[in-house]
């Protein structure tokens, strides 16, 4: 697997080559400057890459063309890092389309942990899950994850402790047999528990 991490940050590049570089056990690391170098002629891109998109601000702007940029390379693992809040609906489409997407503004461990998960694939065990129903409060944390928000902003939109939310996530977690947020949205979603 050849890992190519792209954006105008090379500081954040090279830490994200470096640690990445560590997990995967990966010496072809390729960073490039901007996202049209990927798509230039000397630049092949396989189904069994990695790409990582640093967008910054750039996706409201511009999704049009990563919507193409999508179709071009379907079967390429893709993660966009991103600013700001994108809405749920851009989200919900990128994730419809095999896309993950991350928020630069999250812990670098969740990040890297986020990471894994995604290009691993590691199985998600959802046994029994069909019999399983939100409360009403877990449905509203779910709601606002799936947005990107954190779990201060969660606390914050629903006049609770931070800490409150962390224990409702802790508790989703073990319910649904996951361990981070994409896997618990991508089981809820997969058993049509959300939308």
């Amino acid at each position: 697997m050849r890992i190519f991490i792209v954006g105008n940050d090379a500081l954040f590049r090279l830490a994200l080559a470096t640690r990445l570089s560590v997990i995967f056990n990966e010496n072809k690391l390729f960073q490039l400057k901007s996202f049209f170098q990927l798509s230039s002629r000397r630049v092949k891109v396989q189904g069994d890459d990695l790409v990582i998109l640093d967008l910054g601000d750039f996706v409201t702007e511009n999704y049009l063309y990563l919507i193409d940029f999508n179709k071009k390379y379907f079967d390429v693992k893709t993660i966009f890092l991103v600013n700001k809040n994108i809405g749920q609906k851009l989200t919900s489409f990128f994730y419809d389309h095999g896309i993950l997407v991350l928020h630069k503004s999250l812990s670098a461990r969740f990040i890297y942990s986020e990471i894994y998960s995604f290009v691993t694939k590691r199985k998600l065990e959802s046994a029994d899950i069909c019999h399983v129903k939100l409360t009403a409060r877990q449905l509203a944390i779910v709601k606002l994850m799936a947005i990107g928000l954190s779990n201060f902003e969660i606390s914050e939109k629903l006049g609770i402790c931070e800490n409150t939310v962390k224990v409702h996530v802790y508790r989703l977690f073990k319910k649904m047999n996951v361990s981070s947020r994409v896997q618990l949205l991508a089981v809820l979603r997969a058993n049509e528990l959300i939308n």
